[in-house]
């Protein structure tokens, strides 16, 4: 199950994707947002978004499909903009700065 990765508290200017302060305790896996995105644009109908997002499963369903004869690809991209969809082991993305 996704979990939402964006939150209020961290929120500045209504943007989309905030990242919390850099503190310890926080898990920050080796998943860059523009990757990701770009993966998901290009190659995203192949599954190769959700496959480098270890979402495996839907990855192989989603190859199968063909993304979903293209709805699929077109709901991904959505859910990935909008901060919905994120790696499946809920770390955060690696911060661009």
């Amino acid at each position: 199950m996704c979990r939402r990765q964006w939150d209020p508290q961290y929120a500045h200017a209504g943007t989309f994707r905030s990242f919390p302060p850099l503190e310890s305790g926080l898990r920050y896996g080796g998943y860059s947002y523009l990757t990701v995105l770009l993966l998901s644009l290009f190659l995203g109908v192949l599954g190769v978004d959700r496959l480098c997002l270890q979402w495996n499963c839907m990855g192989a369903a989603k190859l199968l499909t063909l993304g979903g004869i293209g709805v699929w690809w077109l709901v991904d991209l959505i859910l990935l903009t909008t901060g919905q969809m994120v790696p499946a082991d809920g770390s955060l993305w690696n911060p661009s700065w």
